[in-house]
């Protein structure tokens, strides 16, 4: 590398230090590609966190009962746990977006557990 192509590098990194990385153009995902997978599989731990809400409210319904619908929601939520568990270990992801998607999948699913647990044992009519 020749000093005048060094200096046009230190000229191109001067003049975009004005901005913050990825403020105008999304460069900052494009030279780092281990941040890049891991944010979109922390997005995608968000996505299986909506898809089991889905499910278990059954607004999406493949097989029209809760017994077979409710653990899937259940395998949703668990995967997108752990899912959301591995980001955290990966070099450049978003902190914040990690652990947002682990405490909401998380979270679903204890809920989803106790309410299933409690409709379990509850000796209502409907049951």
């Amino acid at each position: 590398m020749s000093e005048f192509q060094l200096g046009i590098k230190i000229k191109k990194r001067r003049q975009w230090q004005k901005f913050p990385a990825g403020l105008l153009t999304n460069d900052r995902f494009d030279y780092n590609p281990t941040m890049k997978l891991a944010n979109w599989l922390a997005m995608a731990a968000l996505a299986l966190a909506v898809l089991g809400i889905l499910l278990f409210v059954e607004v999406i319904r493949p097989f029209h009962d809760l017994s077979i619908d409710g653990p899937l929601a259940l395998l949703s939520w668990g995967s997108g746990a752990g899912l959301a568990l591995a980001t955290l270990w990966l070099r450049g992801r978003s902190v914040i977006l990690s652990v947002v998607s682990l405490s909401l999948n998380l979270a679903l699913l204890v809920a989803a557990l106790v309410i299933l647990w409690l409709v379990s044992h509850s000796n209502f009519a409907w049951h």
